[in-house]
């Protein structure tokens, strides 16, 4: 038995990378936080935030990325076993949708958190 099969994770890899560009083409939320992602990673090298500010901004950023992916996981497993439109469902979705926004919002807070300083001094506040 290897111990690494090279072959095994290069498919893994391959299938992972396949299901980011699913959710990336189909999801236009996904697509609207990966914009607003290259802002903040343009942002993070452009100002001179500590270690743990930047840390604390790719968490956020990825937090945020995978919280949207696992909401589209969820609707699709939904729709797979109840593809029709009733209240139950519906609920369901909307349950979801709301915890991928809970997520959103607390990164914009934290973000204008770690922002806000370095604004204010370019701004002259």
């Amino acid at each position: 038995m290897k111990f690494f099969a090279w072959k095994k994770l290069k498919s893994s890899f391959q299938h992972a990378f396949q299901g980011l560009c699913d959710v990336f083409w189909e999801q236009q939320a996904f697509r609207i936080q990966i914009i607003i992602s290259l802002f903040v990673l343009f942002l993070i090298f452009g100002i001179p935030l500590s270690s743990v500010e930047r840390a604390v901004l790719f968490l956020t950023i990825f937090f945020t990325l995978s919280m949207e992916i696992l909401n589209s996981i969820f609707e699709k497993t939904v729709d797979a076993f109840e593809p029709a439109i009733n209240a139950k469902v519906k609920k369901i979705k909307d349950m979801m949708a709301g915890a991928s926004l809970l997520l959103a919002i607390g990164c914009i807070i934290i973000g204008v958190l770690i922002f806000w300083p370095y604004a204010r001094n370019l701004l002259g506040v």
